[in-house]
């Protein structure tokens, strides 16, 4: 991943504040409050939700976390669980102008039967809010995985435009990832039908841009104010560009219910 200065000063600017006023509630020298919203960023990786998290962010009212639960499969033990964890470290006592407190959760994340203790939790805590963002193509989702994969950038923070040769897709490869992201976006939507939902969808963020900030922020329940990204696009070229065998892949799906991801 390529980290800027700006990014660096920006979450400085944001995080260290945060630690502090934490560190001095819990030391009982300032009181904290948990009267806000709760929230998560559901979905996948390549989806925007980087994207999403760092306007969140830019929030005078908001926290967001990253993906706290990304490796929790992979590790042992070490006396706490999930929900502990998201109860003392995330869902805890803010200073008093948090409005909105929130991580990213991918579908696929604390799935072990260890770990599972965690979504029992949030399907049972009906307040907590689930901004579910999802992408309309999901050949770009594919695409944007692929690039990702070669580079090892998953995110762009100096807003500088990826210049890479087209990658080849393999059609199986497709398949999988399409079914697979559909399977996963309508088992969460029935398994967090008892909430308050908001389905984001990333080409609404990049098309409709303030209106639909707007909406994300009405629905946590903050003050509607200009955000600012900290993370940029990687890639600007169409699809046709930085697929090469693009037009294989069009004639393939011609006639499968996702034609509709090859016109551009």
């Amino acid at each position: 991943m390529a980290i800027s200065i700006r990014s660096i000063s920006s979450d400085l600017k944001k995080w260290m504040p945060v630690v502090l006023s934490n560190i001095l509630i819990d030391l009982k020298l300032k009181k904290g409050q948990d009267k806000y919203i709760k929230f998560i960023v559901l979905g996948r990786s390549r989806t925007g939700s980087n994207f999403l998290r760092g306007l969140l962010n830019s929030h005078n009212q908001i926290l967001c976390y990253g993906e706290r639960y990304r490796t929790w499969d992979k590790r042992k033990p070490v006396g706490k669980d999930t929900v502990k964890y998201m109860r003392s470290h995330l869902f805890r006592k803010y200073r008093r102008n948090v409005k909105a407190v929130g991580f990213k959760l991918f579908y696929y994340h604390a799935q072990s039967s260890s770990n599972k203790e965690l979504w029992k939790e949030l399907k049972k805590d009906k307040s907590i809010h689930i901004l579910h963002i999802t992408r309309r193509n999901m050949l770009n989702t594919v695409l944007s995985r692929f690039k990702a994969g070669q580079t090892e950038r998953w995110a762009e923070q100096k807003g500088k435009t990826e210049q890479l040769s087209p990658l080849t897709l393999p059609y199986q490869e497709c398949i999988n990832e399409f079914e697979k992201t559909e399977r996963y976006e309508n088992e969460f939507r029935k398994f967090f039908a008892g909430h308050k939902i908001y389905e984001l969808v990333y080409e609404n963020l990049e098309l409709k841009g303030e209106n639909e900030i707007k909406k994300v922020l009405q629905f946590l329940r903050v003050s509607v104010q200009p955000l600012v990204p900290n993370t940029f696009k990687q890639r600007n070229s169409s699809l046709k560009e930085g697929i090469s065998n693009y037009n294989q892949l069009k004639e393939r799906f011609a006639k499968t219910k996702w034609k509709h991801f090859f016109e551009e």
